[in-house]
């Protein structure tokens, strides 16, 4: 988690997210570093959970039972405030059939470097 949240930067962002982000580096990242954790670690024991914020936004994190992997939890505590852990349910990832969004991907390759990804066309 400490390796993702090292290289969350403002080109992963929405714009939408980007003026907070300057003053709460943290925020805006829930989704794709979320994301990007869930695919790095290969398991079926960890769910994706999503809950309402103090903002009405959405945040996510993961969980395997009690235990909560947040990557971006930070962008609560430093203001003051708690993640919406007890208003979280299971959840889908957004998009088409599950898969993985590109800047969940761009960030999976900043985490590994370049020289660990190999980018290959499937034929079938």
């Amino acid at each position: 988690m400490g390796l993702i949240r090292k290289n969350l930067t403002p080109d992963l962002l929405t714009p939408k997210y980007r003026p907070e982000n300057v003053v709460n580096p943290m925020y805006g990242h829930c989704y794709h570093s979320t994301q990007a954790l869930y695919y790095l670690m290969d398991t079926d024991l960890l769910i994706p959970m999503s809950g309402v914020d103090y903002r009405e936004d959405y945040h996510w994190w993961l969980q395997n039972g009690d235990k909560i992997y947040d990557v971006t939890a930070g962008q609560y505590y430093s203001v003051g405030k708690l993640p919406p852990y007890e208003s979280g349910k299971k959840s889908k990832w957004y998009g088409w059939g599950q898969r993985p969004h590109q800047r969940s991907l761009d960030l999976i390759v900043k985490v590994l470097g370049k020289d660990k990804v190999i980018d290959e066309t499937l034929t079938f």
